[in-house]
């Protein structure tokens, strides 16, 4: 899934804003989690792609990048003004492209703003570009003083639709840019095509002093922070950590960049998450993201310390999810889960019923700033507000699947694991048939019992915290003994190991053994457990059953109706 998919172009998103007649609040075009109320900042936006905040001498103000190549200024009270064009307007060819403005990032303290973009030369080859704006004393408040092209080496290399160009982020002179792959695999693992890089730029466009690979201030590898990527859409600073969104196909990860490194793009999900912090299964197409810190009281505890992730998958509700990550540990220290979704309902999702794409992310102290890039069930597209407010909180939740498949995502599961074709790809299956002969392969081998024996010599936690749960697990006798250690299991994955790659999520006892309950039920069938034996998942083995099914009795039909014509000859011939 690429991000940033946006199909639709100009043309079909005024006309979707001119019909829209749906007579709901627009409250009710979003679900969010427990506690969040949104607030319209201000409307009358076109195709937003970007968003930033800036405090000025009159103010907050927002800066909104929209695809068409207009930036436009927010004042805190809703008003909307055109600050800078960059782009021309687009042409009937291009009104249905997945190119424009994408990124913008402000230095305020040396008067800078950077705004990232790609369109066509004189040739109609995709080009990669930065513009540079000076501003005055007023900041984002007046207009620019100055502007100019830096793009520089970027305009060597031919880019591609949706793997264009992406955000950027600047800091201490140093402006950080995201750059696709321009769909060309092998240009992204080359540290001399700046194609599928993030690169670290001086504020005039050259390479940044100290870059990792600059043996040679002439090479195009001067420019490189690190290489390797398919398609790096959103960027982030969190202190001087660099951050990104990387897109694979049915794979997105969230990536913390070391300098130089190689993430090794090539062409396959496998390698779109080596190194990840966060790993979406199945893609969200992840847009830009913003990191909102612990002095964003306007989230709450429960969410701040962490970032938010707009999405852009053309097959789901969109919105924006939230990733916990702990700058001191450098880890995602707690599952993610949806802040907010949109909720595809008639009139109230892109063009041509597409469902609606969350490009644009800000955090300020207030809250969670963002835009869908479609218009609303009532024809605005607009800026919003995202903060935890329980008084005013939306009315609609944030769905979640049913059955197994919902307690299993509760928890965190399915961040690995899949189950019923639901879920990650790291761990394995945990659909009944599969983990019952994977287990009782191992439980009730003699090679386990002795690994066993040997972790209780351990005197460290949490293997002696677990020494009867070990215990417990060689003393139980069939289903009960899968029942146990799966429990265990959950609680800690070490406990009867000292390599478990799982990680512990501190669920309770009651809790775990409540998903083994689940996870092992009743015994199914033999016919039921051999259909999922060989075909992988209780879902596809019900496919193929009920198209057994539908083909005997198609069989059966033909040859009663076969039978009824033969009879019905014979008659005749008499």
């Amino acid at each position: 899934m690429a991000a940033f998919a946006l199909i639709a172009g100009f043309l079909g998103v005024r006309n979707a804003a001119a019909s829209g007649t749906d007579e709901a609040p627009w409250e009710e075009d979003w679900a969010s989690a427990e506690g969040f109320a949104l607030e319209r900042i201000a409307v009358g936006l076109e195709l937003p792609t970007a968003v930033i905040v800036a405090d000025t001498p009159l103010g907050t103000r927002y800066l909104v990048t929209e695809l068409g190549g207009v930036i436009r200024a927010v004042s805190a009270t809703g008003d909307v003004q055109v600050f800078a064009s960059v782009l021309e307007p687009a042409s009937d060819a291009e009104e249905f492209s997945e190119t424009g403005l994408t990124g913008i990032c402000l230095d305020p303290d040396n008067r800078y703003l950077f705004v990232t973009y790609a369109k066509r030369d004189e040739k109609g080859i995709l080009r990669n570009s930065i513009h540079r704006y000076e501003l005055g004393p007023q900041g984002v408040a007046a207009s620019p003083i100055a502007e100019e092209d830096i793009s520089g080496r970027l305009h060597d290399f031919a880019s591609a639709q949706s793997h264009q160009i992406g955000g950027c982020r600047a800091q201490d002179g140093n402006l950080y840019v995201s750059v696709g792959d321009g769909w060309n695999v092998a240009a992204s693992g080359d540290p001399n095509v700046l194609l599928g890089k993030i690169l670290r730029l001086d504020y005039n466009g050259g390479p940044a002093p100290g870059n990792p690979l600059a043996d040679d201030p002439d090479e195009n590898r001067s420019y490189v922070w690190a290489y390797g990527f398919r398609n790096p859409f959103g960027i982030e600073l969190v202190g001087s950590d660099v951050f990104v969104a990387h897109n694979g196909h049915d794979v997105d990860a969230l990536l913390r960049i070391e300098p130089g490194a190689d993430y090794q793009w090539a062409g396959s999900d496998a390698t779109i998450s080596i190194n990840a912090l966060n790993v979406w299964v199945p893609s969200i197409g992840p847009t830009n993201l913003a990191y909102a810190d612990e002095s964003v009281s306007a989230l709450g505890p429960d969410w701040n310390g962490g970032f938010y992730v707009g999405s852009s998958h053309t097959e789901l509700e969109n919105g924006l999810s939230f990733v916990p990550y702990d700058p001191a540990t450098g880890r995602v220290d707690g599952a993610r889960q949806w802040a907010i979704q949109h909720i595809d309902r008639p009139g109230a999702s892109g063009p041509e019923g597409r469902p609606q794409l969350i490009a644009a992310v800000a955090v300020e102290p207030a809250g969670v700033i963002f835009a869908g890039l479609f218009p609303e069930s009532d024809g605005e597209t607009a800026l919003y507000r995202l903060r935890i407010d329980p008084e005013n909180e939306l009315p609609n939740r944030v769905g979640k699947s049913s059955g197994v498949t919902a307690t299993l995502e509760e928890f965190g599961c399915l961040e690995c694991h899949q189950h019923d074709d639901t879920g990650g790809n790291v761990g394995p299956h945990l659909d009944q048939v599969q983990l019952e002969e994977r287990l009782e392969t191992v439980l009730y081998s003699a090679e386990y019992e002795q690994a066993v024996r040997g972790i209780d010599a351990l005197t460290e936690s949490p293997w002696i915290d677990f020494a009867e749960a070990r215990t417990e697990v060689l003393d139980a006798e069939g289903k009960d003994r899968l029942l146990t250690w799966i429990k265990y299991r959950i609680m800690e994955p070490r406990f009867d190991r000292v390599d478990a790659q799982m990680p512990t999520l501190g669920i309770s006892e009651d809790d775990a053994a409540a998903i083994a309950d689940l996870l092992i039920a009743d015994e199914l069938p033999w016919w039921r457990q051999q259909a999922i034996s060989i075909f992988g998942s209780r879902e596809s083995a019900n496919w193929f059953i009920l198209g057994a099914a539908a083909a005997t009795v198609a069989v059966t039909a033909a040859f009663l109706l076969l039978g009824f014509l033969r009879r019905r000859r014979r008659r005749r011939i008499v």
